[in-house]
């Protein structure tokens, strides 16, 4: 393929993003679900009331929920029990995750799921092990190739870039009326920024999952430079390593998850 067609597919791939509308993804009622949950003084009546519009979206969030894969320590057997014990901001991150379990085109669309499903996880795991509060990592997580899920193309791979991932990722989640913070440590992945912790949790999640998906199955075939955030966040090589050991049953959840 030419430099100038593949310039031109990567130009009209971003435009595509750019233009693309939320309500394909989230649909009014859960746009206004995730505000309700980004307001400071949490209405639990009108999250329920909402919840109860969208059935499908509460059986996805009690099976996420119940999951390893999530981490949470009891089983929910109600949506409003989840409500009152999840808080506002785990309770969005499983709204976000509930999103990316789209019925993939092909077998590559379904890498990209499950790589970003995995980076979830793997960045929860590395900000628990250094005492950072995981949720913001988390949602960084599972949205950091979302563009990539909902405006996926065949043979997508050959034509992405750090720059036009980062570019990509700024414009969709920016218009999804995400967090700064969510958006900045999602773009610190693409563009390394050594003073936010967020991001260093997920750039060695990011590297995690590739190594945990193996060459064969892995969306990306190749790692971030991690060299001087092991210090920044005080981990040790080792320790980020025996987090692919320690979280066997979250990953074999995770498959579970996907079908």
């Amino acid at each position: 393929m030419a430099t100038e067609e593949i310039t031109d597919i990567r130009r009209d791939w971003l435009l595509d993003v750019r233009a693309f509308e939320a309500e394909r993804v989230i649909n009014d009622n859960t746009q206004r679900l995730l505000s309700s949950l980004r307001e400071d003084d949490l209405d639990i009546n009108r999250i329920t009331r909402l919840l109860s519009l969208e059935p499908v979206l509460s059986a996805k969030i009690l099976m996420i929920c119940n999951s390893s894969f999530f981490g949470f320590p009891r089983q929910v057997t109600h949506i409003e029990e989840a409500i009152v014990i999840l808080g506002a901001l785990k309770l969005g991150n499983l709204v976000y995750s509930s999103l990316l379990m789209v019925t993939p085109t092909d077998a590559p669309h379904k890498s990209y799921i499950k790589h970003s499903l995995m980076t979830a996880l793997f960045s929860r795991l590395v900000a628990e092990k250094v005492g950072l509060r995981s949720e913001v990592p988390f949602t960084a997580g599972l949205l950091h190739i979302l563009p990539v899920i909902v405006n996926y193309r065949p043979n997508i791979r050959h034509f992405l870039t750090g720059p036009l991932l980062s570019d990509a990722v700024d414009e969709m989640l920016t218009n999804f009326h995400l967090p700064p913070d969510i958006i900045s440590a999602a773009n610190g992945l693409f563009v390394p920024d050594t003073n936010n912790l967020n991001a260093i949790c997920l750039r060695m999640a990011f590297n995690l999952t590739v190594v945990a998906m193996g060459k064969d199955d892995a969306a990306f075939g190749h790692l971030v430079n991690v060299e001087h955030d092991f210090n920044r966040i005080k981990l040790k090589p080792r320790e980020v390593a025996d987090i692919i050991k320690e979280s066997k049953l979250e990953q074999e959840e995770l498959r579970k998850l996907l079908g």
